[in-house]
Parts: structure tokens; C-alpha cells; sequence
């Protein structure tokens, strides 16, 4: 019996290596909010990438809303799991920027 394709959406409470280790072992599709507070050294690499590389953006309007993109993509994620393993992901962030309503 064939599997399903799966996307995971889910709220920043979740972004961390197990979840997202979870997701690729059963190779789930995943986007996870990723709050500025939350695993800042992703979010060091993906503002440092934005930095090198800033022609990977897009503005988009959305109704009477500008919407401005950009992201970074092949961020290492390294962690360690409770029995002190070391786990390692690949990952992209894309980040929205809201810039009001015409």
C-alpha cells in the first residue's frame, strides 16, 4: 500500500531538530514558523546568506498587501538529542516581511 504525500505545518513550539528529523526520516514535506528567539544559529546563517547573496527576493502583492520574501537556502542544522547524539539537517528559510496595505 502506497503512503500519502504529507505536509507538516506547524506553529514555532515545534522548530527543533527532532521534529524536523521526524519529518525527513518519513519523507514529510514541513514548514515551521521560526520565531527570532528560536534556534538563533539558523537564523545567524540565513541573515548572513541574505547579506551574500541579496537578489533572492521577491515582492509580491497580495489583495491591497505588499509582501516582501526572502530566503536562504542549505543552513546546516546541527543538534544534540538527549542520549547527546549528534544530529545534523539541511534546512531553508524563507521570511515574509509584511509591508502594509495600499
Amino acid at each position: 500500500m502506497g503512503k500519502l504525500p504529507l505536509l507538516i505545518v506547524a506553529d514555532g513550539l515545534y522548530a527543533g531538530g527532532p521534529v524536523m528529523q521526524i519529518c525527513r526520516k518519513n519523507n514529510w514535506d514541513f514548514m515551521i514558523v521560526l520565531p527570532s528567539n528560536c534556534l538563533q544559529s539558523v537564523w545567524e546563517d540565513a541573515l548572513g546568506i541574505h547579506k551574500l547573496e541579496p537578489e533572492q527576493t521577491r515582492t509580491h502583492q497580495w489583495g491591497n498587501r505588499t509582501q516582501n520574501f526572502w530566503w536562504a537556502n542549505d543552513i546546516v542544522y546541527v543538534w544534540r538529542d538527549a542520549q547527546n547524539q549528534h544530529h545534523r539537517l539541511v534546512i531553508h528559510v524563507v521570511v515574509c516581511n509584511f509591508c502594509g496595505e495600499k
